[in-house]
Order: C-alpha cells, then structure tokens, then sequence
C-alpha cells in the first residue's frame, strides 16, 4: 500500500522538476545575449536538475547555452569545453535532435578559426553543415517555417573564409561563387560573399576582378551601410597591396566617414583607423601613423584587442612607430605584444588539445542518424499496420454487405415461392 501511494508522488515530482528545469533553460535563453552570467548560473542549475533525472538531452542543452555564454564573455576554452561536453551527451541522448548539435559544431568551428586552428575549423564546419542538411531532411515543415535552409549560405560562407585563410583559394573561390550567385542566399551573406570573392581575386593579385567584386558589392548594398563600408574597404586594401599608399589612405578615410555615423560595433572602425595607420607608416608619417593608432585603440574594448591576432598586432605596430619619434615609448607596446601573443598560443594549444582528444561529432552523427533511422522503422511498421487494419476493415464490410445482399435475395426467393403456393391453392 505504502508502496502504491509513494508512486504517483514520485511521478508527480519528477514532473514538477522536469518543469523547474525547463524553466531555468527558458530564462537562460532570454538571458543569454544580455546577461552571459545569468545565462551561465541558470544552465548550471539547469543541468544539475537533468542529471538527477538521467536527461541527457537536457543536459546537453544546458551545457551548450553556457558554451554559448562563455563564448559571448570571450572565454573561447571554456565555451569549446562545455561545447565538447555537450556533444558527449547528446551521444547518449534518446531524442532525436539535428539542429544543437548544428549550433554546437558552428560555434566549435568559428572559435577554432578565430584562434587559426584552420583544420579544426574545416572539420566543424563540415559536420555543421551535416546536421543542418539532416535537420532540413528530417523537419521539412518546421525548417521552412524559420527559413533555416538560409543558415546552410551562412556556414558555406564561413567555410570559404576559413579556406581563404589558409591560402586554399581556388577552393574558397568555388564556395564564394555559389553563395554570391544563388538567389535563395540571403542578401547580408551574399554581399559578405562578394566582398570574400574580392579578398581572394586581391590575394591572387587578379587586381581588375577584385576592384569589380567591391564595387558590386557597394552598388548593391542599398542603406546597408555597413556592406558598403566593407566596399569601400576592401578598396583601400586593395590600393594597399599594389603599394598605392596615398590612394589608399583617401579610401580608408572615405570608410571612416561611412561608418563612424551609424556604427554599431567599434569592430570596423578600430580596422580602418589601424590599416590607415598602417599606411601612413609605409609612407613613413610616424607622426600621422601615431595618431590613427591611437585613435583605433581609443574606438575598441582593449580586451577584444588583445585576443585576436589580427587585432593586437596594432601592439607591434606601435613599438615600431614610436622608435621613429619616442623610442622610450616602444618597450611598453612590445611587451604588450609580447604578453597578447602568450595568452593567444595557449588557448590555441588548449583548443587543439581539446579537439585531439575527443571525436563527439562523429558519435552524435552516428547517435541521431540511428534514432531517425530507428523512427523511420517505426513508422514504417505503424504504416503497414494501419494498412493491414484498413485492408481488414474493407474486406470485412464487402463480407457484411454480400451477407445482406444474399439475406435479401434468400428472403426474395422465400417469398416468391409463397405467393406461388397461395396462388397455386387458389
């Protein structure tokens, strides 16, 4: 009896839980672009109530929200760590489900490309781009409706990059001319497409079509103000390159003047004030270099400047700007430099660490292709089933209606042979 009474209790409480942690993650999907802490104490809390319950789709949505937070805090290790741990889960996970595990290997390979882990990157972005074919197969009804066949142009997109970075050209080059072509492509990656499309004609020093690429890309941006500063940009590196210093110098300016009014991140204006800088030390105005590098780290969170390679070479410039007009100055930015470039190779060393030791995105394949293979197979019998049922249903009302049609006629007949007597005794 006791027994008994402690069984819907128990049920009842373990859906209570189920909703207390559904909850948490609903709060920590609110938070998650505005307040990564939050996001990160809720999914904790998230993940602790699905463990309990032996959930692992549950516990793999909560890591990969933190992962998401981390990522946004700029802790690149802890997110591709959480990540990874996601990934183990899912693993085991009972619930078919190809769209996290989409997002989960997107944001893997953009951390490993932003810390040039360039193999890493392309191993991600391919088994991203699986998943998302998987869940547009699986889920026609619901990917049309989110418009997610997109999402397929933007992991292309970043493919190319990621293959333009590695001097792959010609591949990147391939990529980059379907995405810009294609019509179902949304237009903010098109317009990223052609300004890559660009970037690589630049790089293989095809001058005429690069010009041709950011041109296009400026006359069909519209009010999008900040494709048309990747336009005009693109220009500048290109006058850059060819050793056109003046020529580029006026470019960048003109970019500086399209984007500072309607800037939203200070990511653009922080790399034309640094390749403006940069130019006028070509040119060897260390006074006017001085000045645009100062102004570029006055325009940008220090903290972002000093993870990303790209960025914090602005370090290095410095120093060896200031041997030109105050050499007691140059020690400083070479230490910084210095000091930017350790803490980079040790996350990159961290991340490859972390990659090395874990193949989960190949267990996830494996994991949710047999569940939807295994969900198929039900259907499939439940077809057959209601076939066989429908086969037996039709069959048995021709063997009802015959019955009564030969009632009928058996009454008929009887009754034919009555009048006929009657008729007969007359």
């Amino acid at each position: 009896m006791f027994i008994g009474l402690l069984m819907p209790l128990t049920s009842l409480y373990g859906q209570f839980t189920d909703h207390q942690a559904k909850g948490l993650l609903r709060k920590a999907l609110k938070t998650v672009d505005s307040h990564s802490d939050s996001t990160v104490l809720y999914a904790e809390k998230a993940f602790q109530i699905f463990s309990y319950q032996d959930n692992h789709w549950g516990m793999a949505k909560s890591l990969e929200l933190s992962g998401y937070a981390r990522k946004n805090q700029e802790l690149s290790g802890e997110a591709v760590a959480n990540y990874f741990e996601a990934l183990y889960w899912l693993s085991k996970s009972d619930t078919i489900d190809f769209y996290m595990p989409y997002n989960i290997t997107r944001n893997i390979a953009a951390i490993q490309r932003l810390y040039k882990n360039y193999e890493q990157a392309e191993q991600y972005y391919d088994s991203s781009l699986y998943f998302l074919n998987r869940h547009l197969e699986t889920y026609p009804k619901v990917a049309k409706k989110y418009r997610d066949s997109d999402l397929r142009y933007t992991v292309l997109y970043y493919k190319a990059s990621s293959l333009r970075e590695q001097g792959r050209l010609e591949e990147s080059s391939a990529i980059l001319s379907r995405v810009s072509d294609e019509a179902e492509a949304p237009k903010s990656i098109a317009l990223k497409a052609l300004i890559n499309y660009g970037l690589v004609s630049r790089d293989l020093e095809n001058y005429s079509m690069a010009e041709k690429f950011f041109s296009m890309t400026i006359e069909r941006a519209g009010n999008d103000t900040l494709a048309i500063w990747r336009g005009q940009h693109g220009l500048a590196l290109m006058k850059y390159q060819q050793k056109q210093y003046q020529e580029a110098i006026q470019l960048y300016k003109k970019a500086i003047q399209t984007i500072r009014p309607f800037n939203k991140s200070e990511e653009p204006l922080f790399i034309s004030y640094l390749d403006l800088g940069e130019s006028y030390f070509m040119l060897g105005e260390y006074k006017e270099s001085s000045k645009y590098l100062n102004k570029a780290l006055s325009s940008w969170s220090s903290d972002r400047i000093d993870r990303e390679p790209d960025f914090y070479t602005i370090y290095e410039l410095l120093a060896r700007v200031y041997l030109h007009i105050e050499p007691e100055e140059s020690d400083q930015w070479i230490v910084k430099y210095a000091h930017s470039s350790e803490q980079f190779i040790a996350i990159q060393q961290r991340l490859k660490e972390e990659n090395a030791r874990r193949a989960l995105d190949a267990m996830v394949k494996n994991r949710m292709d047999s569940l939807a293979h295994q969900e198929e197979e039900k259907v499939i019998v439940k077809r057959n089933i209601y076939y066989g049922l429908a086969l037996l249903t039709i069959f048995a009302l021709i063997g009802y209606f015959y019955h009564k049609i030969s009632l009928k006629r058996k009454d008929k007949r009887l009754w034919d042979d009555s009048v006929k007597i009657l008729e007969n005794q007359d």
